[in-house]
């Protein structure tokens, strides 16, 4: 099976490389992404969801103060605590270029067990860390040294993981 068509029988569309879009998947790797985007979809849902029930009573919401909407931060207006806010922080900050894409780097002499050595980094507020994490298969693979973590916060633009995870590759 291939990744076009398993997103064919979810219903997903998706503008993907012909070359990833066809390439047949092994039964493990179909799996694990038909479950990934399931979760994609189940996420989309909450969202909508979440936005009908609650963002759209929010004084920013569809307005041009909308960017202004603090609700992983601060928690939401209304006090609403949903799953997506706690996702949103348990899942931490990606560091973006301009356009929103995520800024990744390659390292020559560095693989992941999965074999790519194309990276991101990933701030979890909680610990004041930043991770180096595959590109591929999301598991980290390196810290920055806690007395760089604020530097390499003040370069480029830092998104909820959530907001950025269509960009991702995962098979």
């Amino acid at each position: 099976m291939t990744r076009a068509e398993i997103r064919k029988k979810l219903g997903i569309v998706v503008l993907e490389d012909p070359k990833i879009a066809n390439k047949e998947l092994t039964q493990e790797e179909a799996e694990k992404y038909e479950d990934f985007m399931k979760s994609l979809i189940s996420l989309n849902r909450e969202i909508d969801q979440n936005v009908k029930d609650f963002c759209t009573r929010c004084r920013y919401y569809r307005t041009d103060l909308q960017e202004k909407c603090d609700s992983v931060r601060e928690g939401c207006s209304y006090g609403v605590t949903c799953k997506y806010i706690d996702k949103a922080k348990s899942q931490g900050k990606v560091q973006c270029n301009e356009d929103g894409s995520i800024w990744q780097h390659t390292a020559q002499d560095i693989r992941c067990d999965c074999g790519c050595n194309i990276f991101y980094e990933r701030y979890i507020e909680k610990d004041n860390s930043i991770y180096d994490i595959c590109y591929k298969c999301r598991k980290k693979i390196g810290a920055v040294k806690k007395e760089y973590v604020s530097e390499e916060l003040s370069k480029g633009t830092w998104k909820w993981e959530v907001y950025v995870h269509e960009n991702l590759n995962t098979v």
